[in-house]
């Protein structure tokens, strides 16, 4: 690709993936200038154990902890402003984030609550109009998660920031903590891993930086995906899928949200599916809209999706259809799982689509409503997708 005349890209993470990972996170703590944290967690982190095996990477440290595990999915900001006085009278100065969904949104809340004295989740200003720094946030992967969880992304209550400092300063994922509960999990998150990825770069502010973490990515899935969803506690796999979603969260993170993205958040009343799988069945139609008007990047997805000998056999005006018919091909790979469109047969009516499009078109930046229809009316009816060899 050819580099923009001006980009900007932020990756304020600092990732520690791999063996015995857990054992550096006091170190790593340290350095932040931590020595009072406290670890958030939820039901399902403490059964599992992997709670436990955080806990223990303080053993030998002189730092002080404090454990909080009562997170839930019902989990709010006055669940925030409870922790918030919590972590004042214990004097804790950083959260550590053990698990996904609730956990996550709820750890970033806390971290931006902790520096205001109104306990209000917002960027805090100091008196000469400076941001005040944020307590720093620990993320322990313990799977590919939501795709949040390293993102710049938080709701929680209603609330929806997008903010590059609500991204975690450590992003830990250590082998002997992550986990993927069965195949389905598996398949959503490749598929939602594939969904912010793919959109980061064909957006229109797709960069070389984008590429890189978005492409590797990608290419895990297409590499993983096979075993993962036979074996979904097979290592390598399940490892793969999880460096894959930090990865896509860094591209998403620079980028505006795509139409799949966006239909996969409007369409969550009209259809129940997780959202990694919305965003996986329109993506193949998000892909042939965006190659309209990028339709160089939807070919280097090709790449990524099909590995060096299948893009260089291919006709540079037909690689852009063929990475589309990829991404068709590991959605049929999971049709025993039950993942399987069109959005036609998952509970949609074709008299939701305008108003479902509507929705996603209005968030920001704004988006052309009838693009959005018919990306999604395309979804809904499902079949093949074809796509012109030159950019319109």
């Amino acid at each position: 690709m050819s580099v923009p005349d001006h980009y900007e890209f932020l990756c304020p993470s600092k990732i520690l993936s791999g063996l015995a990972a857990l054992k550096n996170l006091p170190v790593e703590l340290q350095a932040l200038n931590s020595t009072r944290p406290l670890i958030l967690a939820d039901g399902q982190a403490l059964a599992s154990g992997r709670l436990k095996r955080v806990i223990g990477a303080f053993r030998d440290s002189a730092m002080t902890i404090g454990v909080y595990e009562g997170v839930t999915e019902s989990s709010d900001r006055h669940t925030v402003a409870q922790l918030v006085e919590l972590f004042h009278d214990k004097g804790h100065d950083a959260v550590v984030a053990v698990g996904e969904g609730a956990v996550t949104e709820v750890a970033k809340g806390l971290r931006m609550a902790a520096v205001h004295p109104d306990g209000s989740m917002a960027r805090a200003v100091g008196e000469n109009g400076a941001t005040i720094p944020l307590k720093p946030l620990v993320q322990v992967m313990t799977g590919p998660g939501t795709g949040k969880e390293a993102s710049r992304m938080m709701t929680l209550s209603g609330v929806v920031l997008a903010d590059h400092a609500l991204m975690p300063e450590l992003v830990v994922i250590d082998p002997s903590v992550v986990r993927l509960a069965d195949s389905r999990t598996a398949a959503e998150a490749a598929l939602g891993i594939l969904a912010r990825g793919a959109e980061a770069a064909c957006g229109v502010d797709g960069n070389p930086m984008i590429d890189i973490y978005a492409h590797a990515a990608i290419a895990l899935v297409a590499e993983n995906i096979q075993q993962v969803l036979a074996k979904p506690g097979d290592k390598k796999g399940k490892l793969s899928l999880t460096n894959a979603s930090v990865m896509a969260a860094v591209a998403f993170s620079n980028a505006p949200a795509g139409p799949a993205h966006r239909l996969a958040a409007a369409s969550a009343a009209a259809i129940n599916l997780l959202p990694g799988i919305l965003m996986g069945l329109i993506l193949p139609y998000s892909l042939a809209w965006l190659a309209r008007s990028n339709h160089e990047a939807v070919a280097r997805l090709l790449l990524p999706l099909g590995g060096f000998d299948r893009y260089a056999d291919t006709s540079p005006k037909r690689r852009a259809e063929a990475a589309v018919e990829k991404i068709f091909e590991i959605l049929r790979r999971m049709e025993p799982v039950g993942i399987m469109g069109p959005l036609g047969r998952n509970g949609m009516t074709e008299g939701d689509i305008e108003g479902i499009a509507a929705t996603a078109a209005n968030m920001a930046p704004v988006m052309d409503a009838a693009s959005m229809a018919t990306i999604l009316a395309n979804a809904f009816a499902g079949g093949p997708v074809s796509i012109a060899g030159e950019a319109a």
